[in-house]
């Protein structure tokens, strides 16, 4: 809908030119209402032109005062006046030409002016009580490219369609919420072309929850009164009060009540008694009241007894040192005790002590038979105490480290006697003796070596012992040496020899210095030397070294075509020693690994192998020779090796073996794992071999006359 707008144009006329340059002027003064437009004048006293805007046409008009309702088509100028307007854009065309009744031609441009239009409405708004609201809006013209009003726009807020006093701002601002702060509110906005108001916004206002917590702790006899309620007993209240907003307010109340309490205390004190910031020195009744835990009145009775402490004084005189209930006083001086009395209190003892001192003394004495201190004989060496009294009175301790001296004890050296050589004279082993032999020696004991007279003097402190020996020789002491131990040969004998003096005999038996032996095991052997002067001994280890044993000789028959590998230790007798070494004797070329022959394929010949076992020192190497007679043996249904036969081969089941003679028989796969070992003690022998897999094994048959290899053949 087009609304109607007084449009102003001023039109300034200009006399001095023939031609007037398009302006845009505003008139400096004047007024525009309603119902009239004022004339405004300019310097050259020249009307201005008025046009306004009507059913899509511009119309002209001069004069002084015009009434909008009386503005037409202004008719007395010569040429048109129309201003063209297009709806559809809602725009005008820019300038208008106007020619004065002078014929003068006047270019204006024209300035339009519209009532406002608020462009940006209010919002609703929800809001807490204390919060703060605002609305605003923004306002425009309400016709397009028309121009605000040079006197501006003015703004009037409503609350519920009723003006707010002094709110003319674009922005309403509400401060502190109410709950009567809730309504519609509204703006409307005007200039001297027209008005438009605002939609509504409304405002809600909402009680926030109000709580409150109080808490008491108080002694019995309070109360607190909470609106209409008052408590006056421990417990959690709730009450709901209108708050002065208006809205609900809880309020909580936590009280606890306390009570008052009482107590006795039983006290019973030495002298005097400190309590609560009094001294009592007699026993009685008496009271305090303190604060209790709970800040409440606590009243206290004490019962005191009051007991008296003792005092004694000890004047003593004591000897070195002076105890007193378990203390030790060693000097003189006066000494304070504090015990326990009857009643529990102080016993204070004072001690006035004068101590004395004893004496000692020390005497380091030695003496011959005996010693005689302050009448007393001592006859033995050691540490003797005796304790007699000093002048102060106290003991004086004589201590007597003693030693006592004999004479040497009579010495004997013993009859005339005849010795042996080396024969040892003893002067006994006094420990404070000095000893002197005829010739100068000083020692206890003499070595005799040559017939004659032999004397001692034995000397000490306390006096001198003697005694005289006629010694005669008659020989001297045997001593034999033997051989160092040997190691032998089993079997063998072994010559045992020994030197020395003296008359000589073996463990044997032998009375002889030297034997031969021909021990069986590790042996011991003693020999003895003997005579009047005494007996020697010396032994000698004769130990045993196994003989190396590689067996016997021995020939065997084997056969060229079913015999490709001799297991050579086979042929080796029962008694012979492991761990040898063979030998190729004939450097044939048919021996491999340490016992195993192959390549046998000369048909009636003889091979030799040498089977060598290494000796122990000193024993010998030992060795044994086996001969192979290489021989063509004709079918697998027998030989004539012993008259032993094989059947049938190749085999499913069952294989038959006769034979004349106890054998042994081995069933030896490719791998040469042996897969049976069988002992033949009848003269035809049935052996169940369906358990056998299918393949070429070796079967050989051994017994006291050789060994039969052949090659059989499982299906």
């Amino acid at each position: 809908m087009k609304t109607l707008v007084k449009i102003v144009i001023y039109l300034i006329l200009w006399t001095s030119f023939t031609q007037v340059q398009a302006q845009d002027i505003w008139p400096t003064g004047g007024s525009d209402t309603a119902s009239a437009i004022d004339v405004f004048a300019f310097p050259n006293g020249s009307n201005l032109h008025f046009c306004y805007h009507s059913s899509d046409v511009i119309y002209l008009k001069g004069g002084t005062t015009v009434n909008a309702s009386s503005w037409v088509l202004f008719n007395t100028f010569p040429t048109s006046y129309i201003l063209a307007y297009d709806p559809q854009s809602e725009s005008f065309t820019w300038g208008i030409t106007c020619i004065k009744e002078d014929g003068i031609q006047t270019v204006i441009h024209p300035k339009f002016h519209s009532a406002p239009a608020v462009t940006t409405q209010p919002q609703d708004q929800t809001r807490l009580i204390g919060e703060s609201a605002s609305f605003s809006i923004t306002a425009g013209v309400s016709v397009p490219q028309t121009i605000p009003c040079p006197q501006g726009d003015t703004y009037r807020w409503q609350k519920n369609n009723v003006d707010i006093l002094g709110q003319t701002s674009s922005t309403l601002d509400i401060n502190n919420l109410i709950l009567s702060d809730a309504g519609e509110y509204r703006c409307i906005v005007s200039n001297v072309c027209g008005s438009d108001t605002s939609d509504a916004a409304t405002l809600t206002v909402s009680c926030n929850a109000i709580t409150h917590s109080q808490t008491f702790v108080e002694c019995q006899g309070f109360s607190i009164t909470v609106g209409t309620h008052t408590y006056n007993s421990t417990g959690i209240y709730t009450d709901i009060l209108l708050a002065s907003n208006g809205c609900d307010s809880t309020v909580t109340t936590n009280l606890t009540v306390n009570q008052a309490t009482a107590s006795t205390q039983t006290i019973s004190a030495c002298d005097n008694y400190s309590w609560y910031g009094s001294t009592y020195t007699n026993s009685g009744i008496h009271t305090h009241v303190i604060p209790n835990s709970n800040g409440c009145d606590s009243t206290i009775t004490l019962d005191l007894t009051i007991k008296n402490s003792t005092l004694k004084t000890i004047n003593q005189t004591s000897c070195n040192s002076y105890i007193l209930n378990g203390t030790t006083y060693n000097a003189s001086g006066t000494f304070t005790q504090t015990l326990i009395n009857a009643v529990g209190c102080d016993s204070v003892i004072t001690l006035n002590l004068i101590v004395k001192n004893s004496t000692s003394k020390t005497i380091n004495q030695t003496s011959c038979n005996s010693y005689i201190l302050n009448g007393t004989s001592y006859n033995a060496t050691g540490t003797y105490t005796q304790t007699l009294t000093n002048a102060a009175g106290c003991d004086s301790v004589i201590t007597l480290n003693l030693i006592i001296n004999f004479p040497p004890s009579q010495i004997s050296l013993g009859n005339d006697t005849a010795v042996c050589n080396n024969y040892l004279l003893n002067a006994g082993n006094c420990t404070d003796c000095q000893y002197q032999w005829q010739n100068g020696n000083s020692s206890h004991t003499f070595s005799v070596t040559t017939s004659g007279q032999y004397w001692v003097h034995v000397t000490n402190s306390c006096g001198t012992v003697a005694d005289t020996a006629n010694i005669i020789i008659k020989g001297t002491t045997p001593f034999v040496n033997a051989i160092n131990d040997t190691i032998i040969c089993s079997g063998n004998s072994v010559l045992l020899s020994a030197s020395g003096n003296g008359n000589f005999v073996w463990s044997t038996g032998d009375s002889v210095s030297s034997i031969t032996v021909v021990p069986m095991q590790n042996t011991n052997y003693t020999v003895y030397a003997y005579n009047d002067c005494g007996i020697d001994s010396a032994k000698i280890l004769v130990s045993i070294t196994q003989q190396a044993n590689a067996g016997t000789d021995s020939s065997v028959n084997v056969c060229s075509n079913y015999t490709p590998v001799v297991n050579l230790t086979d042929f080796l007798s029962a008694n012979h020693q492991s761990g040898g070494t063979w030998i190729d004797t004939d450097v044939t070329g048919a021996l491999y690994g340490t016992n195993f022959v192959t390549g046998l394929v000369t048909t009636n010949n003889y091979y030799h192998f040498t089977y060598v076992v290494n000796g122990n020192s000193p024993c010998p190497n030992d060795s044994a020779k086996i001969t192979l007679y290489v021989q063509i043996c004709s079918g697998i249904e027998g030989n004539n090796l012993n008259q032993i036969a094989i059947y049938p081969n190749p085999v499913n089941d069952k294989l038959t073996i006769e034979t004349m003679s106890n054998s042994t028989v081995e069933i030896i796969n490719s791998q040469g794992q042996i897969i049976k070992n069988l002992e033949l003690i009848n003269s035809k022998n049935n052996i169940d071999l369906k358990k056998l897999i299918g393949g070429v094994y070796t079967i050989k048959i051994k017994n006291d006359d050789g060994i039969i290899v052949k090659k059989l053949i499982k299906q």
